[in-house]
């Protein structure tokens, strides 16, 4: 039977790319998959990249899309919000203009200066697609990845009713980060999560069968002359470590994000001699990694013959879990996610 998916949002191509390579490789299943943008170019992009990918791995799916989702949004089984209104140049300004007022953020789109901005553009039109949702395909489960993903899923269950379930990496990103840094397989580590997005804390955290805190703690302690504070790709920083050994616990998010909620951190040089988003975890450098993956997809989306293996490289990324949940809730695997 085909199950049928919209994207709403599907401009983000990072995203978008890394759905379709999912749906690709479940190589049993039918799919139809609408992506629905309102940015027309970005929205063609995406699918003419989709549509290449598809024919090349010869995968059973309908590939369809709209700049308006009800025309598509009929017959849906899932719809998944990617949305990120204004796109990539309002996001700058919930970063920018708190910084002329000596308030740093590195990324500023889940609390502080900038969350609350970008909470009040986002909210609205994600009420207006849950209300679409119970209009045009009631029953329909409705995932959502846009930020702020706390206030966005309280928003919409409290104005509609509807059930929302707000999805992020961060806690499988947690985990590999402790087994990166401690040199195991990341499947033998074992834990436990609670909190809200962006600051989830994994406060069980075990390695054949035992409390694994205290020897990650002396790692860190080990290698802490090694560390560049501020960097993205650092395992874990040391607002997190310090988190840690205060109270048994680790904040899957690490400092970039988990800054955002430490007031002292938002000061000119606050964060350990650093300031946030300028000279630690660069906000124009995220900018510029978002622009160079746009131009991607419009390169690949006008390739003539076959795709290269780069395009086809299982990234990680948002969206990494979603299909394994509706695999589990298909065929009742009470899998834990």
């Amino acid at each position: 039977m085909r199950r049928k998916m919209v994207l709403i949002g599907a401009g983000s191509s990072v995203f978008a790319k890394g759905l379709i390579l999912d749906l690709i490789g479940r190589k049993d299943e039918q799919w139809q998959l609408s992506l629905v943008d309102i940015d027309e170019k970005a929205l063609e992009s995406i699918y003419a990249l989709g549509s290449k990918m598809i024919k090349q791995k010869e995968a059973d799916i309908i590939l369809d899309r709209s700049t308006d989702r009800k025309d598509v949004l009929g017959g849906a089984d899932y719809v998944v919000t990617t949305i990120g209104v204004g796109g990539r140049r309002a996001w700058e300004q919930d970063v920018f203009i708190p910084r002329k007022y000596g308030l740093f953020q590195a990324v500023g789109d889940a609390t502080g200066p900038g969350g609350v901005s970008r909470t009040m553009r986002m909210i609205p039109p994600m009420v207006e697609i849950a209300r679409d949702v119970q209009k045009y395909c009631p029953g329909a489960y409705l995932f959502n990845f846009a930020n702020p993903m706390t206030q966005i899923c309280q928003a919409v269950a409290q104005a509609t009713g509807y059930p929302i379930a707000g999805l992020c990496h961060g806690v499988p990103q947690g985990r590999r980060r402790v087994a990166k840094l401690m040199g195991v397989p990341e499947e033998e580590i074992s834990i436990q999560a609670g909190g809200l997005n962006h600051m989830v804390y994994i406060y069980d955290l075990r390695y054949e069968g035992r409390d694994y805190f205290p020897e990650v703690i002396d790692k860190l302690a080990r290698v802490a002359g090694q560390r560049v504070v501020g960097q993205t790709n650092e395992v874990i920083g040391p607002l997190t470590e310090q988190f840690m050994r205060d109270y048994h616990t680790l904040v899957v998010s690490n400092d970039r994000h988990f800054a955002e909620f430490h007031a002292w951190c938002f000061e000119e040089k606050g964060y350990y001699g650093k300031t946030l988003g300028v000279d630690s975890f660069s906000f124009e450098e995220t900018i510029k990694e978002g622009d160079i993956e746009y131009g991607s997809t419009a390169k690949y989306a006008a390739w003539e013959g076959d795709l290269p293996d780069e395009v086809f490289f299982r990234e990680e990324g948002e969206q990494e879990q979603l299909t394994g949940i509706i695999d589990s809730m298909l065929h009742d695997k009470k899998q834990i996610f």
